[in-house]
């Protein structure tokens, strides 16, 4: 009859495989590590490194604070407000917001200088009234004026009410 095979496995040395693998990390992950390093600074020099230290010692206070401040009853129209501009800024084209802005200094001088100087008399402000760039002007807030009706005409506004029952 077979004799069975006794096999006796010496005990595992955990720790002596985990202090191997330790003493080959930096070799294996230098690069990974270099990056880290890098990483861990620049949140350093930011400061993060010191909110989030912040926040830990402070345990439960944060959190309680951002719940108080999510159950206001305005909390939730803001919310839903900010996703709205979020889509509006998706919506718009880089190019022509960058070209709004860039005008905005000329308009802001434009502005000062009208009010510095002597204001136009009647016959010269029908003049400018008359003028292409008003009437630009006036066909663009009509446009907006006309799409901002078709939208508030699809959407049901409750009703305000005096408070008579």
């Amino acid at each position: 009859m077979a004799e069975p095979i006794l096999l006796e496995l010496p005990p595992r040395n955990i720790r002596g495989e985990l202090i191997d693998r330790l003493e080959r990390a930096p070799i294996e992950h230098a690069e990974a590590l270099l990056e880290s390093y890098e990483l861990l600074q620049s949140l350093h020099d930011a400061g993060v490194l010191n909110l989030l230290r912040g926040m830990l010692d402070s345990g439960n206070q944060v959190l309680e604070d951002v719940v108080e401040a999510a159950n206001k009853p305005g909390s939730l129209r803001a919310l839903r407000n900010v996703v709205i501009l979020a889509k509006l800024a998706e919506s718009l084209d880089p190019e022509v917001l960058n070209k709004l802005a860039a005008s905005l200094p000329k308009v802001a001088d434009a502005i000062y200088n009208a009010h510095q100087a002597k204001p136009p008399t009647l016959w010269q402000s029908l003049k400018i009234a008359g003028g292409e760039n008003v009437r630009r002007g006036l066909a663009a807030i009509n446009a907006a004026l006309g799409a901002v009706r078709e939208s508030v005409a699809e959407t049901k506004v409750p009703q305000a009410t005096n408070g008579e029952d």
